[in-house]
């Protein structure tokens, strides 16, 4: 696993002050795993910026999703979710799950 000496948040708030809107925030760790995302720092995220946060990695179920949806995030990435199945997006577009 990569690892780097400057933290998320600090370099998120950097890339703020540079005009950067929109963050893609990925916990590497998560990413793949659909053990659900980093739900602590998509909220530590969005409570310090004032950016739009993108939350990838972990994703894995509507549970997961709509507790993103709940901490009103900009959005949401699932790929390995969608792939397996474990997931199905017309339905909870629809609000049918």
């Amino acid at each position: 696993m990569e690892s780097s000496n400057i933290e998320a948040l600090e370099l998120a708030a950097k890339l703020e002050r540079l005009g950067l809107s929109t963050l893609v925030y990925t916990d590497i760790s998560k990413d793949g795993m659909m053990s659900g995302p980093n739900f602590d720092m998509l909220n530590v995220l969005n409570l310090h910026l004032n950016m739009d946060i993108i939350a990838s990695g972990g994703i894995a179920s509507t549970d997961h999703l709509k507790k993103l949806e709940e901490m009103n995030l900009y959005g949401a990435i699932t790929g390995k979710a969608l792939y397996e199945g474990t997931i199905d997006l017309a339905a909870y577009l629809k609000g049918e799950c």
